[in-house]
């Protein structure tokens, strides 16, 4: 049932009754007042709802709590004689006016913020509209009820700041009549930015950030939850056409969401056709019905990415392979990206799969083949060791000095055990010994052999008649050589070991689908192997130039072919080693050593194990000086 409700018009009600939600008619009709000689006064809408605290001086404040909706003026009648209009409460923004109520309480009971003041307090309610934001802006400034634009009559207020108003298109209106009277205006809910020249009022005051902040977080909302069909809804004002703008914009700088800026425009169209609303509601779901879900392709899938489609629009795209290292593990990516360091993508390249460890070890069959090896040559060694002691006094052994012959057969025994250092996972003990012991153990082996064939190239030399060579030939100069050429490659290690030892490193890019587990060796391996290399070409070349001596008993041939081998190993061992990766660089090493030590062994000591065991009737002196007439 409708209501009459009557304008407050006494100066002594302080608080208007807030009547009821429901339909309200206001027939407001023209009052003869007795009128000022200095002034006339103009009647206004009397709207039932204010809040008035005496007190100077006074704030005043546009609430925004009731909706009262104004029919269309026809200016064929003063407005202010009939109007019409529904009333709707907004129960929520009443917390508005009970706090600032409450403030302005506080600040009067506390002696110490304003002291000797009483301060007061004059609420209008805005209704949503800004016919009514004008005038009950003009009455803050006017005597009460009565709207007097820059006079004096009677009671002036005064007025030292306004509070309000809840929306931007609250705000301007009471912005606009504020500014020409320079009294501060303070806005506590426009989020929207500074627009209809509202930039050059200086006495509007912001209290929260601009909405700008607001479309970020929209355009953040979007992107985590994959959203790329977005309608846009928006007011058809000036606030409603900056908001579209504005977030179109902000949509179309990430590529993620074009879809959506296309999405806006085919909303934009499709709100044109007829949808069942009322005057303050919208159906939704029957908007979304007649919003036509197009797209200009399929989602692209886990493993590809978009491409925009050149001249097409922004939702246009094409799906392309993610390139070889990377992966999408979403639909609709823009980019594909690189999986983490220890993992590498899977043939769809729509998942990141755990790399696995990378070394020689004792569990697979090349570990066991090579360590099966290693072992068998270093016995087969020994054995050898064993028939030379055995047969220690026969003319083949005695010959080149023996000693030094045991010398080699367990240096190389010990070199066909080095590689078991390089089988299994690298630790930090294994690192330390696996290049400084092979690299020692190998320089005993050569220089053994160089001394033996430097001494058979002075032994023929001191059969010379007055020849100053004698003194030379024994075992005194073959212990000095191994010595020597021993200390110079201990020096090196020591020397590696002290500077930059190596340690236990993950090598994650030199192979995609594993991790390379290996000894992290600085630049003096190759110092280590550079040198080993130089006894090599010196031993090779002595023996080579005391290859045709006369002597049964010279093994300088045998030697000469037997360097000729060690060099060639080392020689292919330097592109094999460096165009290899992981276990398999490991491999090629332990594969060097085993060839180069099996040359020494067979090529040295394989022709005199055949006349020992399988001949033995020409290991006698004089069969030796027979064969050499």
């Amino acid at each position: 049932m409708d209501e009459l409700c009557r304008p407050t018009t006494g100066r002594d009600l302080e608080l208007s009754a807030y009547p009821p939600g429901g339909r309200c008619v206001l027939a407001i009709q023209n009052e003869d007042q007795e009128r000022s000689a200095m002034c006339t006064l103009m009647e206004t809408f009397q709207m039932p709802h204010e809040y008035y605290q005496k007190g100077d001086p006074f704030i005043g404040a546009i609430a925004t709590q009731f909706d009262c909706f104004f029919e269309s003026i026809t200016f064929k009648e003063h407005p202010a004689i009939k109007f019409v209009g529904e009333l709707a409460a907004t129960p929520k923004n009443y917390q508005h006016v009970l706090s600032l109520v409450f403030a302005v309480k506080e600040i009067n009971e506390n002696p110490r913020i304003l002291p000797n003041i009483t301060l007061g307090l004059h609420i209008y309610d805005s209704y949503f509209s800004e016919q009514m934001a004008y005038q009950n802006t003009l009455k803050l400034l006017s005597m009460r009820n009565k709207i007097v634009p820059n006079y004096n009559c009677d009671h002036q207020k005064d007025v030292v700041a306004v509070i309000g108003g809840l929306r931007s298109e609250i705000s301007l209106p009471m912005a606009i009549i504020l500014g020409i009277y320079k009294v501060p205006q303070i806005a506590y809910s426009v989020f929207a930015p500074l627009i209809l020249g509202m930039d050059h009022l200086t006495s509007f005051y912001r209290m929260v950030p601009n909405e700008e902040h607001q479309y970020r977080g929209i355009v953040r909302l979007l992107q985590h939850f994959q959203w790329t069909w977005v309608g846009i809804i928006a007011a058809d004002n000036d606030i409603g056409e900056m908001f579209v703008q504005t977030l179109m914009s902000a949509l179309s700088q990430h590529k993620s969401l074009t879809q959506a800026s296309c999405a806006s425009k085919i909303a934009g169209a499709a709100l044109k056709k007829p949808i069942a609303t009322s005057k303050r509601s919208l159906n939704l779901r029957r908007l979304w019905q007649v919003l036509p879900i197009t797209v200009c392709n399929d989602n692209c899938h886990p493993g590809h990415s978009k491409k925009k489609k050149e001249g097409q629009p922004f939702c246009c795209y094409d799906c392309v392979p993610c390139p070889d290292g990377m992966i999408s593990d979403q639909k609709d990516l823009d980019d594909c990206f690189k999986c983490s360091e220890d993992h590498y993508p899977n043939k769809d390249k729509d998942q990141c799969l755990p790399k696995s460890l990378n070394f020689l070890s004792y569990e697979e069959n090349l570990g066991i083949v090579l360590a099966v090896l290693a072992l068998a040559f270093s016995l087969i060694t020994i054995v050898v060791l064993g028939i030379f002691i055995r047969n220690q006094d026969t003319p083949i052994v005695k010959a080149n000095n023996r000693h030094l012959t045991y010398s080699l057969l367990i240096s190389l025994s010990l070199c066909f055990l080095c590689p078991l250092l390089f089988i299994g996972q690298p630790e930090e003990v294994t690192c330390y010994l696996r290049q400084t012991a092979f690299g020692v153990i190998f320089s005993v082996a050569v220089s053994c052999v160089l001394a033996k064939t430097i001494t058979v190239l002075l032994a023929f030399m001191a059969t010379k008649p007055g020849s100053r060579m004698r003194k030379w030939v024994g075992k005194r100069l073959a212990n000095s050589i191994v010595l020597s050429c021993c200390l110079i490659q201990a020096s090196i290690s020591a020397v590696w070991l002290g500077t930059a030892p190596p340690f236990p490193d993950i090598d994650m890019h030199s192979m995609v689908e594993e991790i390379v587990v290996e000894c992290h060796e600085a630049d003096m391996f190759y110092c280590v192997l550079g040198y080993l290399g130089l006894l090599a070409f010196v031993s090779f070349t002595v023996a080579f130039l005391a290859r045709k001596l006369p002597d049964s008993f010279n093994e300088a041939k045998f030697i000469t072919f037997s360097m000729l081998v060690f060099c060639s190993v080392w020689l292919s061992f330097v592109p094999a080693y460096l165009s290899t990766k992981g276990k398999y660089m490991v491999a090629v090493e332990i594969f060097s050593i085993l060839a180069s030590s099996a040359g020494l062994l067979g090529c040295i000591f394989l022709p005199k194990c055949f006349i020992i065991i399988l001949r033995p009737g020409l290991n006698r002196k004089d069969q030796l000086i027979k064969r050499n007439k």
